[in-house]
């Protein structure tokens, strides 16, 4: 019995330590897994990358600072962004109306600049002074513009520096879908000319001859209808339309912001206005005694001299029947 109890001990020594390897032995390997995994999910890891972004202000030169300064420039528009990024067919059109105090230097810089853009002047007009009236501020010029549709914004948005813009509007219409249309049935009489060319070629009687040679008169008058309107239609795509409209005047003024008066100024306001009110009521009276006074210079020397005739009349009446009463008696 002590041999086998002696035995017992000896094999649960060995089992304790096998046991202790093996779980240093687990240890290990489950750090070095653990410590290899990090890099590992470190090296999948997307890169961030930080987004810059650049300023789109432009310099004004001085020479622009020169020409806004001439045509009474007064402050900055909203910029204008009308460009598609879908391959579409848009006819962009637009009015501008612009105030400035030197008409001919305006009008000379936007065209200028429409020339510079690749566009021409497609109409002008030019209403107001004349030689014989050349201090009037009245003048207004219209002009229509066309700028390829890849500088149409670039144009807007340059409105303001040949004088304050007053009014503004852009228009986008989508002719995509006509186009297209447009191009299917050009198409198929394309197709449907080819054939009646191969027919005539086989036709035989004078009457299908004749027959075949109108149809292909037909079919070659809405072929070239149809060219025409798609070409209409890429000039308006490739090239913006712009009605400006130039006035001149003595001074721009800007609107200022309505602000709510307080009761003071209320009042002075109600008795400014009521002495206005009163002057303008004085300024009439004058003017209407100055417009009646050559009549009265005539008709107070005729209302004198009836008021005497009137008078001795009565007098001489008065002493006829004085002298018929002293007769009777």
């Amino acid at each position: 019995m002590k041999k086998w109890g002696n035995q017992f001990k000896k094999l649960m020594f060995v089992v304790g330590i096998s046991s202790m390897v093996l779980a240093n032995g687990c240890g290990s390997s489950k750090s070095a897994s653990e410590t290899a995994a990090v890099p590992a999910e470190n090296a999948y890891a997307a890169p961030q990358e930080e987004a810059t972004y650049t300023s789109n202000e432009s310099s004004v030169t001085s020479e622009e600072k020169a020409v806004q300064d001439a045509a009474g420039y007064t402050g900055e528009n909203p910029k204008v962004n009308t460009t598609s990024t879908y391959n579409r067919k848009v006819i962009k059109t637009g009015n501008m109306e612009i105030q400035t105090e030197h008409f001919g230097q305006t009008v000379e810089s936007l065209t200028n600049c429409v020339i510079s853009l690749g566009g021409y002047i497609e109409s002008s007009n030019i209403q107001g002074s004349s030689f014989y009236n050349r201090d009037s501020n009245n003048r207004t010029a219209t002009l229509t513009v066309r700028v390829p549709q890849a500088q149409f914004d670039v144009f807007v948005n340059r409105g303001s520096e040949f004088g304050n813009v007053s009014y503004l509007s852009c228009n986008s219409e989508d002719v995509t879908s006509a186009y297209v249309d447009t191009e299917i049935r050009l198409k198929t009489l394309k197709a449907r000319y080819d054939r009646l060319l191969k027919l005539l070629e086989k036709s035989g009687t004078l009457q299908e001859l004749f027959e075949l040679e109108q149809e292909v008169s037909n079919v070659t008058y809405e072929i070239e209808n149809l060219s025409g309107t798609l070409q209409h239609y890429d000039a308006l795509v490739d090239m913006g339309t712009l009605s400006i409209q130039v006035q001149e005047v003595k001074e721009i003024v800007v609107e200022e912001e309505e602000v709510d008066p307080t009761f003071g100024k209320q009042v002075e306001e109600v008795f400014k206005g009521s002495m206005n009110t009163l002057m303008e009521i004085g300024k009439g009276l004058i003017i209407l005694v100055t417009g009646l006074l050559p009549f009265v210079v005539i008709i107070i020397p005729v209302i004198l001299i009836g008021v005497n005739l009137y008078k001795r009349n009565n007098k001489k009446k008065r002493t006829l029947e004085k002298n018929e009463e002293e007769n009777e008696e």
